[in-house]
Order: C-alpha cells, then sequence, then structure tokens
C-alpha cells in the first residue's frame, strides 16, 4: 500500500487573522520579522509553538508586554 504525503502549510495568526507564511523555507522567528513590515505591532510580539488545524501548521502569535521605565 503506497503513502501519501501531504505538504502542511504554515500560517500564522495574530488577534483572530491569519496571515500566509511569507517565507516558508525560513524559521518562524524571520517570518515573524518579514510580517512585522506590514503589521507593526508584531515587532513587540514572539511566535509560539505550532498546533495542526485542519491541514494547516498554526503559530499564533503572542504580544510580549513589558515594564515601563
Amino acid at each position: 500500500m503506497p503513502v501519501t504525503v501531504t505538504e502542511i502549510k504554515r500560517v500564522f495568526r495574530f488577534q483572530g487573522t491569519e496571515y500566509a507564511d511569507p517565507a516558508p523555507g525560513q524559521p518562524p522567528a524571520k517570518c515573524l520579522e518579514l510580517l512585522s513590515v506590514t503589521v507593526p505591532k508584531l515587532n513587540n510580539a514572539a511566535v509560539e509553538t505550532p498546533v495542526v488545524e485542519k491541514g494547516k501548521e498554526v503559530f499564533n502569535i503572542k504580544e510580549q508586554y513589558g515594564a515601563k521605565g
């Protein structure tokens, strides 16, 4: 019986919006850097561990809040 290999697409989710993977061959941190050009709030964000949902590898992006001063 032949084995079928299906490629899983990566997506990045931030505040309920899914963004397509801007650089599939790059690590998630580099993709976050590329996405931050169009979504400035991502400059202070971190990528969480991915989960597989409906045939997609979903990287949730969480805002980082720091202490002032």
